[in-house]
């Protein structure tokens, strides 16, 4: 009974970690791409915003 359990513990951690790492990556993800698309937009339209004052 407590190899069985050993086994299902084991497959419960794995997915669990999988799932962990997914969730991790996709929250990453999510904040290098809102750090990228602001510095373009600072990068793109600051410049312009300041040439169009002067």
């Amino acid at each position: 009974m407590s190899e069985l359990w050993g086994k299902v513990e084991g497959m419960v951690e794995g997915i669990v970690e999988d799932i962990v790492e997914d969730i991790v990556e996709d929250i990453v993800e999510g904040i290098v791409g809102c750090i990228n698309s602001t510095t373009l937009v600072v990068h793109h339209e600051y410049p312009a915003y300041l040439l169009s004052i002067i």
